[in-house]
């Protein structure tokens, strides 16, 4: 079963991680004396023993250790301990054996006489082997075993309990629909969707799961092990573990609350400077505050901009308030964090710096028809790296601001959208003969243009000569329109309409070309500018003659 996994895998590691560091723990020490050696027995500090004038300190703490596991173990040996008191030296003796030999040495080195060294010693040592002995007794045992498996039903209630308690939460949030959550937003800025509050609040359960079940299987193991001699430092020390990790904690929290206050206040002084900056926004955008040149499509980006550099500010006063702050590790995150900045983003800013200007520049807004270089189409996105451009056959073209910047922009928008009566004027040119009238083709023109939907009859379309070639004339057709979404679709309309006016009227659209041979050819000047009698002139023809005089002299 998948508890039973994670039971043994947290026992591993319990065991493994912790059990060097429990079963060599000791006691906390007394006060250390010197040249004196702790008698450990039953893994707890009896007393300190000096040097004497054979053994050293280690070697009298182990005999007495051992002296006193040997009558520990022997249930026949009562707990009495008997002093014998010689010239230079007290015995103190249970049974046939003696455990300790306090001398004078002893006493002087400890500071205190030898008579109320060896009382201490015996009152020390006698409850010593009776815990011993009570810890190991059946009834200890017994009461131990039916204490862990009263621990061990519990643990499984526990469990169990808590599996049917989030597993029924969990399976309610999960057939609840994603509208019934909430979109959690910081002004105007979308942290979570109602798809990601769900899943957040669906982790945090689980999680939250998981911890409990774990810290329950903690304090259920140090149960266990302290009913038990032979893994009751174990449990003790898991339980000392706990209560020392929490008041590092505490400790830590409380050296660290000055600088939590910094934090907090600096906090509080952020959320409501961008609480203002949030109601001045909304009120410029409703149309209750005016300023004076501040235009509507400004509000959002400069409140973006003030809120951005607010929380910058407070980054940078925050920082040296957080822990490890002054750490060798910190400082060379940062320097390291600051070097990849300093190094790969030299293009974002200066896309950034032009994202700014082109705001603040109005140089075109969303959706408008733009011209930048070769791409023309829709302006769908426009951001502080980027601008995407949507083209007429629906071609998304994405342009980094700085070559945006650099380029010259064509806005077809901008005079069609903010003054109505100034139009975005159209224009087409067409070459053709001098031997046409003008007046002819300007009617053929404006006919073209007016039969082209889209093209405004007021103000109503005209024509210009832009140029009197060698050979043929340039007419530049102008027509007005106020739907400049469809430029490409009223270029391609207007052109199919001038061929059609030009041929109904007789213009043959084409630029011709002249070689000046004039005898016996007609002017191309208009018949209506010539003289009523103007006649062609005849060709004239040279004698053969002197073609062939010319060749014989030759």
């Amino acid at each position: 079963m998948k508890w039973q996994r994670w039971f043994i895998a947290f026992s591993l590691m319990l065991t493994l991680v912790l059990a060097p560091t429990v079963w060599g723990q000791t006691p906390s020490p007394t006060p250390t004396l010197p040249d004196t050696i702790p008698v450990v027995f039953d893994g707890q500090e009896l007393f300190r023993i000096p040097p004497g004038n054979i053994l050293t300190a280690q070697e009298r703490a182990n005999l007495i250790t051992s002296r006193l596991e040997q009558v520990a173990q022997d249930e026949t040996v009562p707990i009495l301990i008997i002093q014998e008191d010689k010239k230079n030296q007290t015995n103190l003796r249970v049974g046939a054996q003696v455990v300790v030999t306090i001398s004078n040495e002893d006493a002087d080195t400890l500071g205190v006489s030898r008579s109320e060294l060896a009382g201490k010693y015996e009152k020390t040592i006698a409850k010593a082997l009776a815990d011993y002995r009570s810890t190991r007794s059946p009834q200890k045992i017994i009461r131990g075993a039916i204490y862990a498996a009263l621990a061990t039903v519990g643990w499984f209630i526990f469990y169990e309990l808590m599996v049917l308690l989030f597993g029924r939460t969990v399976r309610r949030l999960e057939n609840k629909s994603e509208q019934d959550f909430p979109r959690l937003s910081l002004f105007n800025f979308d942290l979570f969707s109602p798809t990601r509050t769900k899943q957040l609040v669906l982790r945090i359960l689980r999680r939250t799961h998981l911890v409990l079940g774990l810290a329950g299987l903690y304090f259920y193991l140090a149960f266990v092990f302290k009913q038990f001699v032979w893994t009751e430092r174990f449990g003790v020390n898991l339980l000392i573990y706990v209560q020392e990790t929490l008041a590092v904690t505490w400790q830590g929290l409380v050296n660290y609350l000055p600088n939590l206050i910094n934090i907090a206040v600096t906090a509080i002084i952020v959320y409501y400077t961008l609480a203002f900056l949030q109601f001045i926004a909304n009120r410029m955008e409703a149309g209750e505050l005016r300023i004076p040149g501040f235009y509507q499509d400004w509000i959002k980006p400069t409140f973006r901009l003030m809120a951005f550099f607010t929380i910058a500010l407070a980054f940078m006063i925050i920082i040296p308030f957080l822990p490890g702050f002054q750490s060798p590790a910190f400082q060379g995150v940062s320097i390291f964090i600051g070097l990849v900045i300093s190094l790969g983003s030299t293009e974002t800013v200066t896309n950034i710096v032009a994202g700014i200007i082109l705001i603040y520049s109005r140089a075109f807004q969303l959706g408008n028809i733009v011209k930048i270089r070769e791409t023309m189409g829709m302006v769908e996105e426009k951001s502080l790296l980027i601008t995407r451009i949507r083209t007429p056959r629906n071609e998304v073209i994405t342009l980094p601001n700085s070559m945006v910047l650099n380029s010259s922009i064509t806005n077809f928008s901008t005079t069609s959208v903010h003054s109505p009566e100034r139009p975005l004027f159209l224009n087409t040119t067409v070459t053709l003969g001098y031997d046409t009238p003008w007046q002819k083709i300007y009617q053929a023109l404006t006919t073209a243009a007016l039969r082209t939907k889209g093209i405004l009859a007021d103000p109503a379309p005209f024509v210009w000569q832009t140029a009197l070639n060698d050979f043929p004339v340039s007419y530049n057709l102008n027509a007005a329109t106020d739907q400049p979404q469809l430029i490409p679709f009223i270029y391609s309309d207007l052109h199919q309409h001038i061929q059609d006016c030009c041929n109904e009227v007789g213009i043959e659209i084409m630029s011709p070309g002249f070689m000046a041979v004039r005898d016996g050819n007609h002017t191309t000047i208009p018949e209506g500018h010539l003289p009523k009698d103007y006649q062609a002139p005849g060709m004239r023809i040279s004698p053969l003659s002197r073609l062939f005089s010319n060749r014989s002299e030759h």
